[in-house]
């Protein structure tokens, strides 16, 4: 962690990357290297640069957006760096012109030129590229920056990003629309497993059927309902799936991503007590599942809500826990049964030293609240030795299974998937 600004550093930035790039099999995205050079010359005023820091790293901590997975680190003295998982050429420009825009506004003695004082290269970049070569090209693309003088920004983009036959907010909020009408969602089940291949529970991920493009990845098109208002109706259709699902099996717990656009409106809250009075016989196999990064955020917001869904025996579950660098006192306020670490933490975790010392920190916060420990992400053998070593409960993961389009009819696993990798 950065210090300084409460961002990540260049490690953590690479990890997230890499953890995206392992992650999806059709990411893709952009990442934009920031620099503010007038940093470099306040460096022996500490009064005067931390002031200017604070202000500059304000302007792009909006970036961070828990919907879309999107980050913001410190890579250097005067360098940061922006993830923006699956965007296009046009919001990069978006991005990039907002931030000359608003760094222009910051004050700056006179010898200054506010015209010359912020430069960002950017790389469009698909699931085919390293982050290695993402970075280098990023960098390469500051330098053209640079290169022209005044404030500006240069990208470089690859000539075969997906293109969405869905443009436009107008056009994404009908196609939403459209969905939610009909109810064109489906749900995948993927398991949580322990090492026995016992399962523990599965978790919920909604797909999106389009007449154009056949299922769309919540991570595209939930980004586009948020902007069009749409969460709540998005979150009651899943739960509406989800509880015809466990009317014909009450065989598995399952776990969904209530988000934060729901947790926090009036209305879905009330629709959602009486679903859950409605649902009461089965709604003890349901764990309402809801990201760190927004649980801290919201956390006293939260209690009153939790604390009625815990009165009808739902569980509560903290994920993503480790994809930003958070106070974990959200432990105090709510009443949790468990935790489950963001893949970026899991990813290669026997050659991550920092990433096995924050699980043994984390867990001895956990153990004090008798939350159980869950990893996502899980792809090679190696991992899974390390995590049951350090005493994580279950895991999760393409190496466990792929989401599944169907329950299966037992919680016990006869192998996992990657399995038959180490044969």
């Amino acid at each position: 962690m950065d210090n300084a600004t409460g961002l990540g550093n260049r490690l953590y930035f690479e990890q997230r990357l890499e953890s995206l790039l392992q992650q999806e099999d059709e990411a893709y995205g952009a990442v934009l290297i920031v620099q503010f050079g007038a940093l470099d010359d306040f460096e022996d005023d500490e009064g005067e640069f931390d002031l200017l820091l604070s202000q500059y790293s304000g302007i792009l901590k909006q970036y961070v957006d828990d919907t879309q997975q999107s980050l913001v680190s410190r890579i250097s003295h005067s360098d940061f760096a922006i993830l923006l998982p699956f965007v296009d050429i046009k919001e990069v420009e978006r991005v990039a012109m907002n931030i000359l825009r608003m760094g222009q506004k910051i004050e700056l003695p006179e010898k200054y030129d506010k015209n010359a004082i912020c430069h960002i290269g950017a790389d469009l970049f698909t699931v085919r590229d390293s982050s290695f070569q993402i970075l280098a090209e990023a960098d390469m693309a500051l330098r053209a920056a640079q290169l022209h003088g005044p404030s500006g920004w240069f990208v470089y983009e690859t000539d075969s990003l997906p293109q969405s036959d869905i443009k436009g907010s107008v056009r994404w909020r009908t196609a939403i629309e459209n969905a939610i009408t009909n109810n064109k969602f489906k749900l995948y089940f993927q398991p949580v497993s322990d090492y026995d291949r016992h399962v523990h529970h599965f978790e919920v991920f909604v797909r999106m059927e389009d007449d154009k493009q056949g299922l769309i990845n919540a991570q595209v098109f939930l980004p586009m309902a948020r902007k069009s208002g749409l969460i709540p109706e998005v979150d009651k259709q899943m739960l509406t799936l989800l509880i015809e699902t466990l009317k014909t099996d009450v065989t598995h717990m399952i776990s969904v991503n209530i988000h934060i656009d729901s947790w926090l409106n009036r209305k879905f809250v009330n629709w959602l007590i009486s679903f859950v009075k409605a649902n009461r016989n089965v709604i003890d196999h349901i764990i309402f599942e809801i990201s760190e990064f927004e649980l801290a955020q919201n956390a006293k917001k939260l209690t009153t809500i939790f604390a009625a869904l815990n009165r009808y025996n739902a569980r509560i579950m903290v994920d993503q826990v480790g994809l930003y660098v958070l106070d974990t006192s959200y432990v105090n306020y709510i009443k949790l049964d468990y935790v489950k670490l963001h893949q970026s933490i899991v990813n290669n975790i026997h050659d991550r030293p920092e990433n096995q010392m924050f699980i043994r920190s984390l867990l001895a916060i956990t153990n004090q609240k008798s939350l159980t420990m869950f990893a996502v992400g899980v792809e090679k053998h190696e991992e899974i030795r390390v995590l049951q070593r350090l005493g994580i409960s279950g895991i999760q993961g393409h190496y466990v299974s792929s989401p599944l389009l169907q329950l299966p009819k037992s919680n016990q696993m006869l192998k996992f998937s990657g399995d038959k990798l180490n044969h």
